[in-house]
């Protein structure tokens, strides 16, 4: 692959989503580069300068990767708008031992209140 048939897919401020977003194309066979990923890990202030961590494909494969990316971004959305949190259950109980559990390992209070999945 010569440098003039690479486009850039998408970028990110974030070294870990690039990273996860060059797994999940390499785990679909598709070949990909991550531009500036040395610099805004080692000088990690120059990150909105250098315009983040730039996803590089082959042209051929941009359409596929792509679709990689979108089919990503949908099931992010959807698990983002999801409304269930925690399973309903009709004594509460699980409820209770969760809020406990958070509670006395972080040590920040959890409420109890049933939240509206309005």
């Amino acid at each position: 692959m010569n440098v003039s048939s690479v486009v850039e897919l998408t970028r990110t401020h974030d070294i870990g989503e690039a990273h996860m977003i060059r797994g999940l194309l390499e785990s679909h066979g598709l070949f990909c580069v991550l531009q500036n990923d040395l610099l805004v890990r080692n000088l990690w202030y120059l990150n909105q300068a250098v315009g983040g961590v730039k996803i590089l494909v082959a042209t051929s494969e941009y359409t596929d990767a792509k679709a990689v990316l979108d089919s990503l971004q949908k099931e992010s959305h959807r698990t983002a708008t999801s409304k269930a949190f925690l399973p309903e259950t009709g004594s509460g109980k699980l409820r209770l031992l969760f809020s406990a559990l958070i509670t006395l390992f972080s040590g920040i209070p959890t409420p109890l209140k049933k939240r509206n999945n309005d």
